[in-house]
């Protein structure tokens, strides 16, 4: 269910509950002066119904944005369920409702979300949606855990780990966080 909340005139949001995701909703922002849906970017902010605490963030462009988030998770365009564009209002349901979905199954089944951390290719994947401070301390503390106490979980070598401490560095710096780099 999507509702349209106007938190001012020039800044409209949509609020997003799924049924099947009782524990979460979704709020839909833009940035103030960029609130056309069809081609501004949108946040999609997943918090906990009962602590509103933020579970997680998704920035995405606009209708490309949606369209491709729907295609990589979903498997498919929802443009090919009725052979037309789904109208904007509804897409924005429809991959909201999709990550709602998502942040209620990783808490129900208490998945770590670093499990699949293997390589370093998908330590640099990961490192790609980080969005927060919190984010990239948590990935930061992960990547430790998993090369330096237990090198069999997480493969990477000297200059994977030089690379890593790099990346982390400009991350940071470009989600300004200071805290991050240790």
């Amino acid at each position: 269910m999507i509702e349209l909340c106007v938190t001012t005139p020039e800044q409209p949001a949509f609020h997003v509950k799924e049924p099947d995701a009782p524990a979460f909703y979704a709020l839909v922002s833009f940035q103030p002066g960029h609130v056309d849906p069809e081609r501004d970017a949108m946040t999609i902010t997943v918090c906990r119904e009962e602590e509103y605490e933020k579970v997680s963030e998704t920035v995405l462009a606009g209708r490309p944005g949606l369209l491709e988030w729907y295609v990589d998770y979903v498997g498919f365009s929802p443009d090919e369920d009725i052979q037309a564009s789904t109208p904007i209002q509804e897409l924005i349901e429809r991959v909201a409702s999709h990550i709602l979905l998502r942040a209620d199954e990783s808490a129900g089944t208490g998945t770590d979300p670093f499990d699949g951390l293997r390589t370093f290719a998908d330590v640099r994947a990961m490192l790609g949606r980080v969005t927060s401070p919190k984010e990239l301390a948590a990935l930061n503390d992960a990547v430790d855990e998993r090369f330096m106490r237990d090198r069999q979980q997480l493969t990477m070598s000297d200059a994977d780990w030089e690379e890593w401490t790099r990346l982390v560095r400009e991350k940071s710096a470009a989600i300004g966080d200071i805290a991050a780099v240790r």
